[in-house]
C-alpha cells in the first residue's frame, strides 16, 4: 500500500513538472501568436475600409514561419506608388497569403495596397 502510494506521488509530482515546464509555456506562446495575429488582422482590416488605394511593386518576399489555415504570413518589401505621376516611397507589410495567391506576390510583380496617408507605414495588401 506504501508503495502504491509511493509510486503515485512520483507520477503526479512528474505530471506537474512537465506540465509546468512543458505545456504552460507551449499555452503561452499559443496565445500570444493568436493574439499578434488578430491584432495585426484588425490593423490589416482597418487600413482596407479607409485606407488611400494604391499599387505597390514587390521589392522582396520572405516567410516568417507562421502558418494559419495552411496560409503562410509573409514579410513582404514595397515600392507604393500612391496615385499616377505621385512620388514612390518603400515600405513593409506583413500579411497572411493565400498559398493560389502566393505567385501574385513575387518579387516584381504589381499589387493593389491601401495605405495610411498620415502614416505611409501602415500599407495592407489589397490582394
Amino acid at each position: 500500500m506504501i508503495l502504491g502510494l509511493l509510486i503515485t506521488l512520483v507520477v503526479l509530482a512528474i505530471t506537474g513538472y512537465t506540465f509546468w515546464k512543458v505545456w504552460l509555456p507551449m499555452i503561452h506562446n499559443a496565445n500570444t501568436l493568436m493574439s499578434n495575429l488578430s491584432a495585426g488582422a484588425a490593423e490589416q482590416r482597418a487600413l482596407l475600409t479607409s485606407g488611400v488605394p494604391g499599387q505597390a511593386r514587390v521589392l522582396n518576399v520572405q516567410g516568417t514561419g507562421t502558418l494559419v489555415n495552411h496560409d503562410p504570413q509573409v514579410v513582404l518589401d514595397l515600392e507604393v506608388s500612391p496615385a499616377p505621376g505621385a512620388q514612390t516611397f518603400r515600405a513593409r507589410c506583413t500579411s497572411i497569403v493565400s498559398q493560389i495567391a502566393l505567385p501574385r506576390v513575387q518579387p516584381g510583380c504589381i499589387v493593389a495596397v491601401r495605405f495610411d496617408p498620415m502614416n505611409p507605414q501602415r500599407v495592407a495588401l489589397a490582394v
